[in-house]
């Protein structure tokens, strides 16, 4: 064997066509007369490759990925008709390859106007936008049916039709002094006047209560041992407060105003209301029984032993009582010279109005009513407390009722105030 340069085939040209390759070494070796005088080596024939093409592009001819050998011609480019564009100019693309097509290279050129539901803007022939600004819409047109509105810029020309967006205006609520209004209905887009409101009725008294007379002495609410002595109001047309104690600053000023102008809790005397002062048991049954309007004379049972005849407060608890609006400590036991605590006004509250009428039926408060001492109300008070609250009657804003408090005058006159509300639709 003799050894020999290794030649590589290619696309047009075998090589060594046939050579034997050492299998230690590596070396090339032709048999010069056709047999193989060493065992130990490989014999492998090379021939001749076919070329590998690649496709022509539009800058280029089929082209061998081997040898580098073309054939043909390149495509040349195919430019799309429509526009390609950036912030500031405009072009034609080839279909093939995506290059621009330099001649047709311009500065954009925004001249004709153009927009959508929102917006407006100038255009240019390429699909680019300039000054996209959003509409200044304002009403052209107006009827009981709509309305439409159009753009305010001269070029934009747009315009939709739509329908009326209802708004309410100049509602009042009705008070105990004067009635109340609806309001005018407007469109809030258009400002078109889509239809009057109504008048509403001043809100009713539970009763027109008339004055009270011949009290006695006592009659006012002291704490518990102290009472006081109400003085015979008058009924003026327009309440006039007599009370230096009372501001309209205060809370309880309305409240105030109702339970005295309709003779449910007179002054201590003239002008003192006495506002922080505790309410006794007799007291406010006696508020009750003037809303009901019961003579003072009214018949007398004598249920209680500590509720004798012929006191100011008598007749009242006798009615109270036969109406199961209250109960008293036992079948003997009222405790008329008491303070009322806040749980015990509740109750009583919830009684008369059931003996109005008014549905008292509630859930009891639980934990998510957001009330950290719900565990202090009396098991015999937990209906009424639940009513009270969740109808309005009694309300607190430090996340306490305090049942067991006792409960001043100003308070007692905001609960009456409040149920005047609450159960007008039942006694109108």
């Amino acid at each position: 064997m003799t050894k020999v340069d290794r030649v590589d085939a290619t696309c047009t040209d075998d090589g060594n066509i046939e050579y034997y390759v050492c299998g230690k070494c590596g070396n090339w070796y032709e048999d010069e007369d056709g047999t193989v005088q060493i065992a130990d080596h490989d014999s492998v024939v090379k021939k001749a490759l076919d070329h590998k093409w690649k496709d022509a592009t539009c800058t280029d001819p089929k082209t061998c990925e081997r040898c580098s050998a073309t054939e043909g011609e390149a495509l040349g480019h195919s430019y799309s008709d429509k526009w390609t564009h950036d912030d500031t100019e405009h072009w034609h693309e080839c279909t093939s390859c995506g290059q621009k097509n330099e001649d047709s290279i311009e500065k954009h050129s925004f001249t004709t106007p153009n927009h959508d539901d929102n917006n407006h803007w100038m255009d240019c022939k390429c699909g680019a936008k300039d000054g996209v600004t959003a509409h200044t819409l304002t009403p052209i047109e107006k009827d009981a049916t709509g309305h439409k509105l159009a753009c305010g810029d001269d070029d934009c020309g747009y315009s939709k039709t739509e329908a009326h967006t209802p708004v309410i205006r100049d509602a009042e609520e009705a008070t105990y002094e004067k009635p109340g209004y609806t309001g005018d209905t407007y469109c809030s887009v258009c400002d078109y006047e889509i239809a009057k409101g109504e008048e509403i009725p001043k809100l009713e008294y539970i009763i027109l209560f008339p004055p009270v007379t011949d009290i006695g002495g006592g009659s006012g609410s002291g704490t518990g041992t102290e009472g006081g002595t109400e003085t015979e109001p008058e009924q003026p047309d327009e309440w006039i407060n007599p009370f230096e104690d009372v501001t309209e600053d205060d809370e309880y000023y309305e409240a105030v105003r109702f339970a005295n102008e309709n003779g449910l809790i007179i002054g201590l005397s003239d002008t003192e209301f006495a506002p922080e002062v505790i309410m006794n048991r007799a007291m406010f049954v006696t508020i009750l029984g003037r809303a009901e309007g019961i003579p003072a004379d009214n018949a007398f049972n004598g249920t209680f032993e500590d509720v004798v005849a012929d006191t100011w407060y008598t007749a009242y608890v006798d009615w109270a009582d036969q109406n199961r609006i209250i109960t008293g400590y036992s079948e003997s036991a009222f405790g008329p010279e008491d303070n009322i605590t806040v749980e015990q006004a509740c109750v009583i509250m919830a009684r008369y109005a059931a003996y109005l009428g008014y549905d008292v039926t509630v859930e009891p408060l639980d934990a998510e009513s957001g009330y950290a001492d719900i565990d202090d109300i009396s098991d015999w008070a937990v209906d009424g407390m639940a009513w009270a609250v969740q109808s309005g009657i009694y309300t607190t804003t430090d996340g306490e009722l305090r049942p067991g408090a006792p409960a001043s005058r100003a308070m007692v006159a905001m609960m009456l105030y409040r149920l005047s509300g609450v159960v007008t639709e039942f006694i109108k």
